[in-house]
């Protein structure tokens, strides 16, 4: 019986010890369950805000690609606005240029025009006329 006794025990003693063990275990288990969760929620936090810095950084390369772009194309149309007006000067001054040949060429057919009425009112007048007429 003492055997038995001793037996039972040293049973006893290795079953408290075992679930001493167990429950150590189970606490590490929880431990490390818990140290996971937290790792996961850091990695997410850690994830959102990266996704936060890369959208911000996207928006403000968008921003900046967008202001680029408007001051390459307000450049762009200075440069044509510029071309243009100087055309529009050229195209003036060239047609300053015919309006002043035209004014001559005006003035030139009506002093013609006088002189002939003048020849003509000579030649009506007297002996100049029959010449006229014969040709001399």
């Amino acid at each position: 019986m003492r055997r038995l006794d001793a037996s039972r025990a040293r049973f006893e003693a290795e079953r408290a010890e075992a679930e001493r063990e167990a429950a150590a275990q189970a606490q590490r288990l929880q431990r490390a369950t818990a140290a996971a969760d937290e790792a996961e929620t850091r990695e997410r936090v850690l994830v959102a805000l990266v996704q936060d810095v890369v959208n911000k950084q996207a928006a403000r390369l968008g921003r900046e690609l967008a202001e680029s772009a408007r001051l390459e194309e307000e450049r762009l149309l200075g440069q044509a606005k510029a071309r243009v007006d100087t055309e529009e000067r050229r195209l003036l001054a060239q047609l300053e240029n015919q309006r002043k040949r035209l004014q001559r060429l005006r003035d030139l057919a009506d002093d013609e025009a006088e002189r002939l009425r003048r020849v003509q009112d000579e030649g009506s007048r007297g002996p100049a006329r029959k010449r006229l007429r014969r040709g001399d």
